[in-house]
């Protein structure tokens, strides 16, 4: 349970650098208004995806090529 916690807390970070590094070049190289915050959305989108798939694979519920599947037992 600790290896699952650590793995847990890399991966938020790694979440979390992500986001940081977005932000920080759309704010310094700035792109006309409909096109920013359309990749701010996707930004959006794109982790709170990964942040699922990484708490469904941490909690065991894992997937097959892509699938997700619940394990019982």
């Amino acid at each position: 349970m600790l290896s699952a916690l650590i793995t847990l807390i890399i991966y938020v970070i790694v979440l979390a650098v992500f986001w940081w590094l977005v932000n920080y070049i759309l704010d310094n190289f700035p792109l006309p208004e409909p096109a920013n915050k359309i990749i701010r959305v996707a930004l959006v989108i794109i982790i709170v995806l990964a942040a699922l798939y990484i708490l469904l694979n941490v909690f065991g519920v894992g997937g097959v090529d892509g699938v997700p599947r619940l394990r019982f037992g």
